[in-house]
């Protein structure tokens, strides 16, 4: 994905580590962009799944089988690789599905495979194994909102003056909104 800063200046992978250094688990409030981000912390033996607030990059899936705990931007890749798992739709989450077009919440299409939601980050004990859904508390919720504003308008009006420059068409609606 793409990172940056609270000045909106796009980070490298060691400086998001030395935030985590110094913020821990709350260095989701000094990033900002469209992201999936996975740091995995030895020293407290937890591992910890974050994206970008709206959860606008590709989802991120878990599924627990016993000791196994499956993570995967794809659900498919949770299926295959869990083949002893008797796998079901889960009529509940097809029915909002066709309803809003999109689940909201922590279900998926299939029973016993979950996602991290919108404003929401998975914490992950490494020697357990339990996986909990936390949301984010920024500290500064009004500079987050400033700040992802600013990003995207700033990279929505960066695609469309790129495209007026030049002979292409875009697409502003994948039609999901639509439906």
């Amino acid at each position: 994905g793409n990172i940056y800063n609270n000045k909106l200046k796009k980070i490298s992978l060691e400086e998001i580590y030395n935030l985590y250094i110094k913020y821990g688990e709350r260095t989701y409030n000094y990033i900002d962009g469209v992201f999936s981000l996975v740091i995995k912390d030895n020293r407290i033996n937890k591992l910890f799944v974050f994206q970008d607030p709206f959860g606008c990059n590709q989802s991120v899936y878990f599924h627990k089988n016993g000791k196994i705990l499956f993570i995967s931007s794809q659900l498919k890749k949770i299926i295959l690789q869990d083949r002893n798992e008797k796998w079901e739709f889960n009529t509940k989450a097809i029915k909002i599905f066709l309803k809003k077009g999109y689940i909201p919440n922590k279900e998926t299409l299939v029973k016993g495979i979950n996602k991290v939601p919108s404003k929401k980050y998975l914490e992950v004990n490494i020697k357990t194994g339990k996986a909990n859904l936390k949301r984010y508390r920024y500290k500064n919720i009004e500079l987050k909102d400033k700040v992802t504003k600013e990003l995207y308008n700033k990279v929505f009006e960066k695609v469309c003056t790129s495209s007026v420059n030049n002979d292409i068409a875009i697409t502003l609606s994948s039609g999901y909104d639509t439906n």
